[in-house]
């Protein structure tokens, strides 16, 4: 079986400040100019949907497979981007879930082997095995569509996350070959 857990990790780069706040936190609002890197998380656990990487855990597999397809893409506010929510739609397909948007036209992803990632993996890789398919060139999203995702999904996803720092420690690096 494989699910679907989708999270957004939000790097500020603004541009403009907007008459409104998308997707507030702590931290701040997404804002024009933002890039977001979209996880879009498959599992061979049975598991559904839903919040957290724990949504792709169940009692019988605690370490599954887990595959990470990967989009990264930059807030805009322009009625002509993509729409946030058509990217992260998913539906169940033949018993297994499926995201049925992400972007085909953004470039080979480049792929390896990794962990899970976050602020708390900046000098240890987490227990998590995963594999990594990084699509190369960004997508602009509609930052309107982004902030009514942000109001309400199965993922349970309200604000952007933190990223982690640049990791530079060999050990925790994977070699990438072509």
């Amino acid at each position: 079986m494989i699910t679907l857990f989708i999270s957004i990790r939000a790097k500020n780069q603004r541009l403009t400040t907007l008459s409104q706040n998308f997707c507030p936190s702590d931290h701040g609002s997404l804002n024009s100019g933002d890039t977001i890197e979209v996880h879009y998380v498959h599992s061979s656990a049975q598991v559904s949907p839903g919040p957290t990487l724990g949504a792709c855990l169940n009692e019988s597999i605690k370490n599954p497979q887990l595959r990470v397809e990967t989009q990264v893409f930059v807030v805009v506010n322009d009625k002509q981007a993509a729409d946030f929510g058509v990217l992260t739609h998913f539906e169940q397909k033949n018993g297994l879930y499926q995201a049925l948007n992400i972007p085909d036209d953004t470039g080979t992803p480049v792929q390896y082997a990794g962990s899970t990632t976050g602020p708390s993996y900046n000098e240890t890789g987490s227990p998590f095995q995963v594999t990594w398919s990084v699509r190369p060139k960004v997508v602009k999203v509609n930052i309107a569509t982004v902030g009514a995702w942000c109001k309400g999904n199965a993922f349970k996803e309200d604000h952007a996350h933190g990223v982690r720092n640049l990791v530079t420690n060999p050990a925790l690096l994977s070699v990438i070959t072509k």
